[in-house]
């Protein structure tokens, strides 16, 4: 890994803010992880000056000419992936100081290499605490050595490894605090459409931010929408500056029966994953508010497969 200090700035004015909902918190994200090595100032031209072109940002994972400090943006050497942090001020509109009140919506992101997930659907508050604890992503070429195309992966809470409870802990006490605070539910996908990974294609950066946009603005608030079978997601029929056909995963698939399978497929990984959170789970957040838990998970029902009610309280 290589990190560049681009600055003698102050160490405490470099740093990456996370979500703190669980404290009661909210703060803003302060860095850009994972830009491609191709990025385009064209569509990015905010991120790209601010990141990577003002003096005074921590670049990681970039190439730099020892003799002349200047950074080849382009290269892909070290990885596909960079990152970069940067004061909070560089951005001219941010919120100073970054606390603000609680959440209306608290969003979830997944990049889905099967194709089959929509851009965005509304969760109940069991949903979120299911999607939240099986942390379902895709490992895409250059995030990890070895990894050359998408790889489904699924991390407790989105840092399993930093997990100090039992991961339901953490889900009741977020759906606890977005109870308490009529906080929305979202799941937004940010990978694959009209096929999975090799056959379809990525769902375009500006769609995903006309999703957040309508989030944040209430636009979905007040539109239809339709049940996903097997995950029992509620996707939203229409949305301001997507196209709707974009919306309805099965619609871009060519091959409806394969559509099927592969949602069967996926399905079938989360339950799998899920599994290893049971065993002790009741002593952790009571038998009820496990079953309420893995109430937010796919039928399996529905795809012939029956399961056994899971013995919570053994």
């Amino acid at each position: 890994m290589h990190v560049v200090r681009a600055s003698e700035h102050d160490p405490g004015t470099h740093f990456s803010c996370s979500f703190a909902l669980l404290a009661g918190l909210q703060v803003y994200q302060q860095d850009c992880p994972e830009l491609g090595s191709l990025i385009a100032p064209s569509c990015t031209q905010l991120v790209f000056v601010v990141c990577y072109c003002r003096f005074g940002s921590v670049l990681e994972n970039v190439e730099v000419n020892e003799l002349t400090r200047e950074v080849d943006y382009m290269s892909n050497a070290i990885t596909e992936n960079t990152r970069a942090s940067y004061p909070i001020d560089f951005i001219d509109n941010a919120k100073i100081p970054c606390v603000g009140p609680q959440p209306r919506n608290v969003v979830l992101l997944c990049c889905d290499a099967f194709g089959v997930l929509p851009p965005v659907s509304r969760l109940s508050l069991e949903q979120v605490m299911y999607h939240f604890i099986s942390g379902y992503t895709s490992k895409v070429a250059g995030t990890e050595m070895g990894i050359t195309e998408p790889e489904a992966t699924f991390s407790a809470c989105y840092g399993g490894a930093f997990l100090m409870w039992h991961p339901m802990k953490y889900a009741a006490m977020l759906a606890e605090k977005m109870q308490k605070h009529g906080t929305k539910g979202w799941l937004v996908n940010t990978g694959w459409t009209g096929g999975s990974y090799g056959v379809g294609s990525r769902i375009s950066l500006k769609f995903t931010r006309a999703i957040i946009d309508a989030i944040h603005s209430g636009a979905l608030d007040n539109v239809e929408y339709v049940n996903m079978p097997i995950f029992n997601l509620q996707v939203p029929t229409s949305c301001p500056g997507v196209p709707s056909v974009l919306l309805q995963p099965s619609l871009q698939w060519a091959d409806k029966a394969d559509f099927n399978d592969t949602l069967s497929q996926l399905a079938t990984l989360f339950v799998g994953s899920f599994r290893s959170y049971l065993e002790d789970a009741a002593m952790h957040v009571g038998a009820e508010m496990a079953e309420r838990i893995l109430s937010g998970g796919p039928d399996m029902r529905q795809v012939g497969i029956w399961v056994l009610s899971w013995h919570l309280c053994g």
